[in-house]
């Protein structure tokens, strides 16, 4: 048993409340774990706005000039978390590639349910598609955004970015793959109640199998290659097995990867998981060479 991983899980559950959270104490309490997780050292940081959504862009000191744009998008379920979350996730990326990130705050249900978090991804990719080549990285509902967005601007004729990285991603928001049952009770991230409940406020009147919200449903023929990391204990581990074997089947080249005894969005804790750092180390090589 790694034990990483559980000395994760103890830190995890003391810092639960005895009762489920309220949607306000979760988005503050990702807030105040982001605090215990500075951000890296080298990486000058400018919090700005592009197509008018708020975005967080990342450079690394001697960042090249010529390299693809990481266009980044965080997890949270649609209704929780913001580029402050993942300011070190986003800086540990843009210091191992050199390249420079935009990471989208982009608008959060309830208070704005879908498209609005698509529209935001698709305003900013929009403005940034044709001055430099892009890749699209995200983690959990960040890593479905990327691939709503890539689908969109695929189906419309737009500029595609060069490749994906999609880190535990959710692309069904039905949350009904067989896996949960069996993979939940080792995840202390998430359960399907919880995705469920952040699904129905994301969704507002649309539809669980509607390819916008739940790209798993959508054409992938003609998507860019993808990097798709995993790991056994992750509740979404079912629908990433899913989703890459019907990418494959659709002709997408796909790399596959599941990592061992880790458990959703794992890459996050990289300062605490030895796994976490080798996957980001992948992730990094991914979206800047392929």
């Amino acid at each position: 048993m790694n034990a990483e991983i559980e000395q994760l899980k103890t830190m995890i559950a003391a810092g639960m409340p005895e009762a489920p959270p309220t949607l306000e104490q979760r988005r503050e309490g990702m807030e105040e774990m982001a605090r215990a997780f500075p951000a890296p050292a080298g990486v000058a940081y400018e919090e700005t706005r592009i197509a008018g959504v708020p975005v967080l862009e990342a450079r690394a000191e001697g960042a090249a000039a010529d390299g693809p744009l990481i266009l980044y998008f965080h997890g949270g379920g649609y209704v929780s978390g913001s580029v402050r979350t993942h300011r070190n996730f986003a800086g540990e990326l843009a210091l191992r590639t050199g390249l420079k990130l935009v990471s989208v705050d982009y608008r959060l249900a309830p208070e704005h349910p879908y498209p609005a978090a698509l529209d935001d991804a698709r305003a900013v990719h929009g403005a940034l598609a044709g001055d430099t080549p892009l890749v699209l990285a995200g983690d959990s509902a960040g890593g479905g955004l990327a691939l709503s967005l890539a689908l969109t601007v695929k189906a419309t004729g737009g500029a595609q970015p060069e490749r994906l990285a999609l880190l535990c991603p959710w692309v069904d928001l039905s949350c009904t793959n067989a896996s949960f049952a069996e993979v939940s009770k080792h995840d202390p991230i998430i359960d399907q109640q919880r995705l469920a409940e952040d699904g129905r406020h994301y969704l507002g009147d649309s539809d669980a199998r509607d390819p916008g919200p739940s790209p798993l449903f959508g054409d992938l023929a003609g998507l860019p290659p993808l990097l798709v990391q995993t790991a056994e204990h992750d509740s979404l581990v079912g629908e990433a097995r899913e989703f890459a074997a019907k990418a494959e089947g659709a002709g997408v080249a796909v790399a596959y990867r599941e990592y061992p005894e880790m458990v959703h969005v794992f890459q996050l804790f990289h300062t605490l998981l030895t796994p976490g750092r080798a996957a980001l180390g992948e992730a990094a090589e991914f979206l800047k060479n392929g």
